[in-house]
């Protein structure tokens, strides 16, 4: 079985593909049932650029990924102290409940 990719790599690739208004539409409705979780930008990037190829509006796309990602950023967890979310370059340390930079003092 092949192995499986995160959503945002596999419909900014199908986007891609597209070859007609009417797959892009397909697509487009997909996107709009669909909570997306992360990596917002690669979708749009990838349905604005088959948008424009392919001569197809689907602004609503483009709105309904804006509002996922503003709304996906103010939930993220953040560290109590100075309020950074949590990443992958600036995780939450175990157990303490603070960034590693603020649990560290900025020395990791």
């Amino acid at each position: 079985m092949a192995e499986k990719s995160p959503f945002h790599i596999t419909i900014a690739g199908a986007i891609r593909r597209c070859e007609t208004k009417s797959e892009l539409r397909t697509l487009g409705e997909l996107i709009l049932m669909t909570k997306v979780p992360e990596n917002h930008d690669v979708i749009t990037t990838a349905w604005q650029e088959s948008s424009k190829r392919l001569g197809y509006s689907g602004e609503r796309v483009v709105a309904s990924l804006l509002n996922q990602k503003d709304e996906a950023e103010a939930e993220a967890p953040r560290c109590p102290k100075c309020k950074a979310k949590f990443t992958k370059q600036n995780p939450e340390t175990s157990g303490a409940g603070l960034c590693r930079e603020c649990h560290t003092g900025g020395a990791f």
